[in-house]
Formats: structure tokens, sequence, C-alpha cells
């Protein structure tokens, strides 16, 4: 989530779905000349085969008996065919022996005799050469980096490793009774980042998280032994893509700006409601703003270079579409919590909102000459990925923060996102097109910027210890997205880069040239 799926098409179920499959039955036996019986486990099933002619077709369904007969291929291809017009209204052609083990399919008569060990070794292969990649990446970061504060880089990498240790030994917990996220005074921006991911890996993605323990091990010269979840049940491009956040920000977390420049203020009074939450957030956004730096998006489109801004641009929408994609996930763990009727059902309204809207960012990213296969394929910069986990966690392990925290996604009340306003005035006419502004103006028609406070108005009362660490945990969002933002401008504000970045986007050297700019 990290970089998602895109939600699939309706597929309709067919003999096409199947990777070995073979005709699961014990004998056949011609009965007549129209008609035989498939003797199987359950008893015995008559076909009527008037017509036909019993030997022929006995003979035909014997050979499909064994998974290996030649005819197989074209039967998956020939079902999975006809299923897909049947499903879009169309009236394919008959095909007898199709239509017979379709009904057969139904029966329960066809079984799988692929048994996928092939495509685990293949993702324990992928997954094995994911970490030598990373590891790779970051000795050469270690050596190539001057000023890499190495100590501070091990340390946190240790720590993180005894806690993984500790979650995959059974620590793991979700809700609102497991620790909440806590941010202790004096911790680097990249050290909360790594930590709170690490603990919602444990939740969502436990590949990602022994995939992390590995490489923190090999990274510290630990003996540690985590073996990946039994199956292919997690997807394993999501591991390398947390691989990619782990490895930029345990290295950024050596490097300087490691501190965090957005915090709130000592003697911010603690709000006691809902509402007076999501006030207090907003009044203190301009400050936390001002405390990150400079914003380099807007002074690159402001140089009027038609190269810089239609790079900046596809960068822009490439990661609104998979934050887009993946958004509505985030609402999940508080939205199946027995919160107050009204936060809960103002909170499922958003969530149906909210979604499928990146169709209108990935249509963006077609008008700015993008492959659209290659954007749903492919990934945002590792931050982007890192924020809709975090929301995510915090949605689970702090749900009275997860309305203040959405004031960064949909802005202050009033001021919507000026992106696409931004991008047109630099030159990006596809910016204007109705089409690709369509998640801007539903945004506005539905007043998604005093969002945040409809769902805490709801909150008639919050405990002080919420409500502080909610104001902590919307400072971090605010600056996650800035240096989010840093990373866009420092890597897409380069035509010469591939659009569409790999899940580790540059040379750990360059990383170390943004942070001491103040970018990221």
């Amino acid at each position: 989530m990290t970089a998602p799926a895109p939600a699939a098409p309706f597929s309709p179920w067919s003999l096409g779905a199947y990777r070995r499959p073979r005709l699961a039955v014990l004998q056949i036996e011609p009965r007549s000349a129209d008609s035989l019986a498939l003797i199987h486990e359950g008893g015995a099933t008559e076909l009527d085969v008037t017509g036909i002619g019993a030997a022929e077709l006995a003979a035909r369904l014997d050979r499909l008996r064994d998974p290996a007969a030649g005819e197989w291929a074209t039967l998956r291809r020939a079902s999975a065919a006809r299923a897909q017009q049947l499903a879009t209204g169309h009236d394919p052609d008959p095909d007898g022996l199709v239509d017979l083990l379709d009904g057969l399919d139904r029966l329960g008569l066809i079984a799988e005799t692929d048994d996928g060990h092939d495509v685990l070794v293949a993702d324990h292969a992928r997954l094995d050469a994911a970490l030598d990649r990373a590891a790779g990446w970051i000795a050469a970061g270690r050596r190539e980096i001057g000023g890499l504060d190495h100590a501070a880089l091990l340390d946190l990498a240790r720590s993180l490793l005894d806690r993984i240790r500790d979650l995959i030994a059974g620590g793991g917990q979700a809700g609102p009774f497991a620790p909440p996220p806590e941010l202790p005074r004096g911790t680097g921006f990249h050290a909360a980042i790594l930590r709170m991911l690490v603990e919602g890996w444990a939740v969502t993605a436990p590949l990602s998280l022994v995939a992390t323990g590995r490489l923190l091990a090999r990274l510290t010269g630990t003996e540690a032994r985590f073996s990946p979840p039994p199956g292919c049940l997690y997807d394993i491009a999501e591991a390398e893509r947390h691989l990619g956040v782990v490895a930029t920000t345990l290295v950024l977390a050596g490097l300087p700006g490691a501190a965090r420049r957005a915090l709130p203020p000592a003697d911010a009074p603690i709000p006691e409601t809902g509402i007076g939450l999501i006030l207090a957030a907003e009044a203190m956004t301009p400050a936390l703003l001002a405390a990150i730096g400079d914003d380099r998006i807007g002074a690159l489109l402001a140089a009027r270079d038609s190269g810089i801004a239609t790079a900046v641009a596809r960068g822009v929408y490439l990661a609104q579409y998979h934050v887009s994609a993946r958004i509505t996930d985030i609402f999940l763990p508080a939205m199946r919590m027995a919160l107050r009727p009204g936060l809960r059902g103002r909170m499922r309204r958003y969530h149906v909102e909210e979604s499928g809207h990146e169709t209108h960012e990935l249509e963006a990213c077609r008008r700015l000459g993008l492959d659209a296969e290659a954007v749903i394929n492919g990934l945002p910069l590792p931050p982007f990925t890192a924020y809709v986990e975090i929301l995510g966690l915090i949605a689970d392990r702090a749900p009275a923060a997860f309305p203040a925290v959405l004031i960064v996604t949909e802005g202050l009340p009033g001021r919507p996102n000026p992106m696409n306003g931004r991008l047109a005035a630099a030159g990006i006419t596809a910016a204007d097109d109705a089409e690709v502004r369509a998640h801007e103006q539903i945004n506005i028609g539905l007043d998604h910027t005093t969002m945040p406070r409809r769902l805490g108005a709801e909150i008639p009362h919050l405990g002080r210890d919420d409500a502080r660490r909610a104001l902590d945990l919307y400072a971090l969002m605010v600056e996650l997205n800035a240096r989010a933002l840093g990373w866009l401008a420092a890597f897409h504000g380069d035509p010469a880069r591939r659009p569409v970045p790999d899940w580790l986007p540059v040379p750990a050297r360059d990383l170390a040239d943004w942070a001491r700019d103040g970018l990221i």
C-alpha cells in the first residue's frame, strides 16, 4: 500500500483459472449409445449424450483425466473467453465440450493438480534478490557518503531489529488497546517513520516485516533467522517496495536533517473535544509548514521551463494516482470498530465518496504521455508509500487522531489542493482539463476540506493523552507530506530521470545531496 495493486476488473469464473486441471473422476462408463456415467468419489453423475456418441465422448473425457493432456490448454482458453463474453452480455457460439466441462466444474468434478511450488520458489528467489539489492544499496551509500552518521544508522537498525523479533514472536497487536504510536521528544523524523512502519507491517504486511528483519540482521551482522510466512498469500512486489522505503529511510536517518522539523508548540492547550482537536490542528498548520521550509515544487514551476514542468506534473499525478488508489484502504481499521454511530456513519460515507478517484489521476498521467499500464504497475517514490501505510496505522492504533491527520489529505477549510491550478499556470494544459480536474471538483462539491471538522464534531469528548498524541501525529504527517513533496521535486525535477521510479529510485549518494539541500 505502498504502491497499490489496481482494482481488479470483473473476471468471471472459468476453467482458465486453473493452472493444471484434470477431470476428477475415477471411471467413465458408457451406459448406452446415448448415455454415460462419470464415477467419482461422491457417487455417479449420469450424462445424456444423445447425438454425440457415448463411446467417442467417453474416450475424450478419459484423456482429460490426465492433467498433461494437450487439449487442456485450448479448453482453458476457450472457457475463459466464453465466460468473458457471457459476462459482457454476448452470446458465444455453442461449444459442446467446453460447456460440458464448465458444467462438470460447477459440480466439483474438475480438480487442480498444480501445487504452486514453482511460484513459492520464485517468490523466495525474488525476495532474496531484493534483499541483496537493498543491502548492496545501503553498503554503497555507507562507502560513498561523507559525513554519514554510521553509529546512528546502526543503533536505529539494531533497535528496529529487536522490535521485529518481538513482533514476530507474537508481540504484534492491533486496535486501540495495542501500544499507541508514541513519538518521544528527541526521536528523529526518519526513526519515527520506520518505527511506525514496523508496527503496522506486523499486522498488514508480515512478509515485509520478515524481509525488513532479514535486511537489518544482515546490516548489523546479527544472527537472526526469520522465515517468510508459509504459502504464497502475500505480495512479493509489495515487500520489495517496503524494502525500498526501509533502505532509503534508514540512510536518511544518518544524514543531516534527520531531526523532526515540525512539532506542536510545547505550550499549546490540549483540546478536550473532537472539533477542538481539529481546530487546534488547523491553527498550528501555518507554523508547522514554516518550520519545514521552502516550497521546492513552487520554485521549479516558477522557472517556466516546460520540460521541468512536464516532468514535475507527471510526478505529481503519478503520486496522486497511487495515494488515491490506496486511500480508501486506510479507513477500514477504524470503520470496523464500534465507533459512535454518527462518526462511523460519516466515515462510511467519506469512504464511498473517496472511492474510484484514482481514475482521474490515471487520465492525467495518460494526457502527459505516460503509459497507463506502466503507471498502474509502477509505484510512487518511497515516502508516498510510507504516507499511506502510516495513515492506516493511525486509523488502527490511534483512531482519535484519524480525523485530524485527514487535514493533510484534504487541506484546510476553503483551501483545497491548489496543485492543478499551479500546474496549469506553469503551462501544463492537461491540468486544466475537466477530466483531470474531476477529483478536485468532486472534493469541492462535497466540501471535503471540512470533512475532518465533520468527523471531529462527532467526538464529544477526548482523553488528554489521545488529544496530545493526535496533535503530535498530525505534525508528523504534515512533515511527511512536505518531505514527500521534496522528494518529488528532487526526483521529478530532473526531466532526464525515468518518469516512473524504481523501488530504489536513486543511488544513496543522491539522497545525501538532497538531504544537505534540505529537500528531504
